[in-house]
């Protein structure tokens, strides 16, 4: 998803729009962010909550240990798993995907202290950690103004001051710099606080870094840390869904897709490509796939297959990934998308032994319909016979779910098993 419009107010507005919830824990500078989130349309959806422990007994009573030194690296990182722990406790159902945030900042000030001006912002998402470290510097005289809008942090992560402003600049006797009336203080804060929302865009996926930093970010050290098994988190269920970016970027949640293509996709081939399209041409952006590493009949995909089959779409889409094998399942997480399936699996989707019984079955339906989920349906070849929509028998409560693809936009007479054989027999 690009980041809107431009500006802080795109970014923010994209991060309201993403499907994933965050718990916040800021300490020192940077607590600006919080209104930032909260004063625009959304901000109940995004923001579970907010912690600003502020004094050293505070931070060590909100993350249970002392921390070696207030403002770190190593303290943003255990406020912002402290957060996620808060999230997981306080989302609305375990549906919604979360992120914790924190942030600590030494910023500008009128008392001796140690070290650089300096911001350490972290988010965890239980199975990876994305970290900054910003120290901050005085803006040069001649930085040249930036006018990409869809840069988004471009215009809005630079602390500047006038030129008026540098001249009131002036040291203290004891070394260290101070501002008249604090106006370094305030560009520092506002440019942390606008870091803190690029950080947490990041985060939700709703923007990649490459997109947010600019020259005045070259200072800014970002790293990345992944747990042993990044999708331990999706296996049990603490988070519900994570989307892998057409650049291989995993995060958790996001944008809910206008419409996916379901499928175990081993291989990936012609017909799934062929349901996207259709998908995106009734739909619009984004459209994705999405794989279930649970099945209802076969034991779980092992993470290191679901990556060896998520690798197909580097480049191409992104793929949701999640544990939910039925389409009630799926619509629940992602209410309002539709999916794009074979006729094969509509066929399914109102077979009664699938749910067992007849009004379990007509239950599923009703559910399906007040999710506001579609079904968009190909022909499929099977055992030499062209299966369609108009060859099944629809129950009442199915009528409305389902629209057939005509079989001059797309068939494709190909299947993943069929694939998957003439690759075993070899050339």
């Amino acid at each position: 998803m690009s980041a809107g419009g431009g500006g802080l107010d795109g970014l923010i507005h994209c991060i309201h729009a993403s499907r994933t919830a965050a718990a916040l824990a800021l300490t020192g500078g940077g607590t600006g962010a919080i209104p930032l989130l909260l004063r625009r349309p959304g901000g109940s959806r995004t923001v579970l909550d907010v912690s600003v422990p502020y004094g050293p007994k505070a931070v060590a009573g909100y993350l249970g240990e002392t921390p070696a030194q207030a403002c770190s690296a190593a303290t943003a990182q255990l406020l912002a798993r402290r957060a996620f722990r808060r999230a997981v406790e306080l989302r609305p159902d375990a549906s919604i995907p979360v992120v914790g945030l924190g942030a600590t900042a030494a910023l500008a000030t009128d008392r001796v202290r140690r070290g650089e001006d300096r911001l350490h912002a972290a988010t965890f998402d239980g199975a990876r950690t994305l970290a900054l470290e910003w120290q901050f510097q005085l803006p040069h005289s001649n930085r040249k103004p930036l006018h990409n809008p869809a840069a988004v942090a471009r215009k809005t992560l630079t602390p500047t001051l006038s030129q008026r402003e540098r001249e009131q600049e002036r040291p203290n006797l004891r070394g260290r710099r101070m501002l008249g009336e604090g106006r370094n203080r305030q560009a520092q804060e506002t440019a942390a606080e606008r870091a803190i929302a690029a950080l947490l865009a990041d985060a939700v996926g709703v923007a990649t870094w490459r997109e947010l930093e600019g020259s005045e970010l070259a200072s800014v050290q970002r790293r990345v840390e992944v747990e042993d098994d990044e999708l331990a988190v999706v296996h049990d269920g603490t988070q519900s869904w994570v989307t892998v970016h057409p650049d291989g970027r995993q995060r958790p949640g996001g944008q809910i897709p206008t419409a996916l293509v379901p499928g175990s996709f081993n291989p990936w081939h012609e017909a799934h490509r062929a349901l996207w399209e259709a998908a995106r041409r009734r739909f619009g952006d984004p459209v994705a796939y999405e794989l279930s590493i649970t099945n209802v009949d076969k034991p779980p995909l092992p993470t290191s297959e679901v990556l060896r089959r998520a690798e197909q779409f580097r480049g191409r889409s992104s793929l949701v990934l999640s544990a939910a094998p039925t389409f009630v399942e799926k619509a629940r997480l992602l209410p309002g998308a539709a999916f794009a399936v074979g006729a094969d699996t509509a066929r399914r989707i109102v077979e009664p032994m699938y749910y067992g019984g007849m009004e379990a079955m007509r239950a599923a339906l009703r559910e399906l319909r007040s999710l506001d989920a579609r079904f968009v349906v190909a022909g499929r070849l099977e055992e030499g016979r062209f299966l369609q929509l108009r060859d099944l028998a629809l129950p009442p409560e199915a009528e409305e779910l389902f629209e057939a693809i005509p079989a001059d936009e797309v068939r494709v007479d190909v299947s993943s098993t069929e694939l998957r054989a003439k690759r075993a027999a070899g050339p």
